[in-house]
């Protein structure tokens, strides 16, 4: 029988019964960076000595996808936005990935210019004629540490194996870093934009504190919050800060502007806050479908049936 005694965390963001009635056996997620390690299943493009772009497999350590791209631009000159992907990745992770950078540079000074970023290593780098986007990846090979497990896991780990396998597999929801690990607000922004109520968007996303944060950042969006003095909060937001700046910086300079300060933000960050709405609606369906008893691993009259476009790795 599925349980409903869910972290509050977890709840908020759509994720509201637990399959099985088994309990946990503790543990720690990504106590280190070491621990989540996401392998991007990346499609084969083709090399081209004298194409237009440069692709990169880079493995990165504790980077957030698009900060990092906009370090990796500013190194070369270029926007983030030029820079073209397949997917985000975790935050606290070792992760893999492929890009692709339009830019007539030589293979070498772009490995360089990458390399020369804390953290981030170029394992493969060649010219080529394709451009990638969002989607275009095969999947992602998760190798995952949980660390300070009760010490009867293995008992429990098997208990809960077995009524998974009664059931078929298990619920597929989205978690946690798809709506934000540390601030897992992205899909009330989203909701918010889609409402078109851009000035509670952008104060959802500047403005709004959430416990795991630091001290610094929690006192800038308190004080945001309770004066909307965005000047002062701009001069208080640490420069770490990307994109809280580059918002902050925008309504500065145009007052009232929501709309122009989320288009300061790279589209492909924009979009995210529209699928981390649609996220949590599937979440709570998900949700709903587990409680009410339904199958979750064959369709029943009424479901909406999706072919791939293409097969899924078997890797």
């Amino acid at each position: 029988m599925a349980r409903e005694d869910v972290p509050e965390i977890e709840r908020a963001v759509g994720m509201e019964v637990y399959l099985t009635g088994s309990p946990g056996f503790g543990g720690r997620l990504k106590k280190t960076p070491e621990d989540f390690i996401v392998e991007e299943l990346s499609l084969d493009i083709a090399r081209v000595d004298d194409g237009p772009y440069v692709a990169l497999r880079i493995r990165a350590k504790n980077w957030e996808t698009f900060s990092l791209f906009d370090r990796i631009a500013r190194k070369l000159g270029l926007r983030a936005s030029q820079i073209h992907f397949a997917g985000t990745k975790d935050k606290r992770a070792v992760t893999t990935q492929l890009i692709v950078i339009p830019t007539r540079k030589s293979v070498d000074t772009v490995k360089k210019a990458v390399e020369s970023i804390k953290n981030v290593e170029v394992l493969e780098a060649f010219r080529t004629n394709v451009l990638i986007k969002l989607g275009d990846l095969n999947g992602n090979r998760f190798t995952i540490r949980i660390s300070d497990v009760s010490e009867n896991y293995e008992e429990i780990f098997y208990s809960v194996k077995t009524q998974l396998d009664q059931e078929g597999g298990f619920p597929n929801f989205y978690g946690i870093q798809r709506f934000g690990s540390v601030r897992p607000i992205s899909h009330i922004v989203g909701k918010l934009l889609i409402k078109e109520e851009f000035e509670e968007a952008f104060l959802t996303l500047i403005a709004k504190p959430y416990g795991g944060e630091s001290p610094e950042i929690l006192e800038v969006r308190n004080y945001l919050l309770k004066t909307r003095d965005y000047e002062g909060a701009y001069r208080m937001m640490p420069e770490r800060m990307i994109f809280d700046k580059r918002m902050l910086e925008h309504v500065v300079r145009h007052p009232g502007d929501f709309v122009g300060a989320f288009r300061s933000l790279p589209k492909p960050l924009r979009i995210m806050y529209i699928y981390a709405y649609q996220s949590y609606i599937f979440n709570r369906i998900l949700s709903e479908r587990i409680r009410r008893g339904l199958p979750i691993m064959e369709p029943i009259e009424g479901d909406i049936i999706i072919p791939l476009v293409r097969p899924l790795s078997t890797e």
